[in-house]
């Protein structure tokens, strides 16, 4: 009888084993296909047109979610006008001069990147992190930016009117020259920018709401 108890408890601890292995696995394709929203079919794909990408320096609106692009990577006047380019890795890749009208930046790391006098007209960059970033001279015309972080980059001379700057990080930014001309500033954060006083940012044209930061680390107040 106490063989018996023994044999039964090893077999549902091998069972418990059993089940906690799958769901190990059930857990990591969850996460894979799930959380960061890419199959192995899609990365292949993303893998594929990176390739061409680096090779010609063009790939309009070609298909690289998940990619992962070497740091410091010269791109410098590629073409990815309405490209997908959603959580990938572009650390301290060169983008001078990029023709990327329309290009689909979500949530994808950009940080040391370089971005001057980019072409980014109505691109979505919602949740990038760009910390340090160069965007001078950039056009970010009708541009998403929401929920970006950009701290410490530099947007002089920039275009950022019309774009929705909602819970946008700027802080320690560099913002001589831009124009913020009907951009939505709501929850955006722009102490220690520098190149503005307060009262530039609030007579600049932009829609501002009584949460937004200014960069004397005041808060507006209407």
């Amino acid at each position: 009888m106490r063989n018996n108890r023994i044999n039964l408890r090893l077999l549902c601890a091998l069972s418990l084993i059993l089940l906690a292995s799958n769901g190990l696995r059930a857990m990591t394709k969850y996460q894979l296909e799930k959380t960061f929203g890419i199959t192995e079919k899609q990365k292949t794909k993303a893998d594929n047109n990176l390739e061409i990408l680096l090779k010609t320096k063009s790939c309009k609106g070609c298909y690289l979610r998940g990619a992962i692009v070497p740091d410091g990577t010269e791109l410098e006047g590629a073409n990815l006008i309405a490209a997908t380019i959603e959580n990938s890795n572009l650390k301290s890749a060169n983008f001078k001069e990029i023709n990327a009208q329309s290009i689909y930046f979500f949530k994808s790391n950009l940080e040391g990147a370089d971005l001057e006098n980019a072409h980014l007209i109505n691109s979505n960059l919602e949740g990038v992190k760009a910390e340090g970033a160069n965007f001078e001279k950039a056009n970010l015309y009708k541009s998403n930016l929401k929920g970006a972080n950009f701290k410490g980059a530099s947007f002089e001379n920039a275009n950022l009117d019309w774009t929705n700057l909602t819970d946008t990080n700027l802080t320690d930014t560099k913002l001589k020259g831009v124009t913020l001309k009907m951009a939505i500033v709501t929850g955006t954060i722009f102490k220690g920018a520098k190149g503005m006083t307060d009262e530039e940012v609030i007579n600049s044209g932009a829609v501002l709401f009584k949460n937004t930061v200014l960069p004397s680390g005041k808060k507006y107040s209407g």
